[in-house]
């Protein structure tokens, strides 16, 4: 799945497009765990954070 996202965004974007797309996604499925474990009222924050990064990379990769 990463290696096809890779080849995908180097054909149509090059390859520095491919490694902030996975950055991105990365930082985003930490931030979601993190604000998750605080367990300080922000699981609704964490999915939010999880959703809103879901739908970027989401529109990005749907042509």
């Amino acid at each position: 799945m990463l290696s096809l996202m890779k080849k995908i965004w180097r054909d149509e974007k090059g390859y520095e497009m491919a490694e902030l797309l996975v950055i991105v996604g990365v930082l985003g499925v930490m931030a979601t765990f993190v604000l998750g474990t605080m367990k300080l009222g922000l699981n609704n924050a964490a999915t939010n954070v999880g959703t809103k990064v879901q739908d970027i990379v989401n529109s990005w990769t749907v042509q």
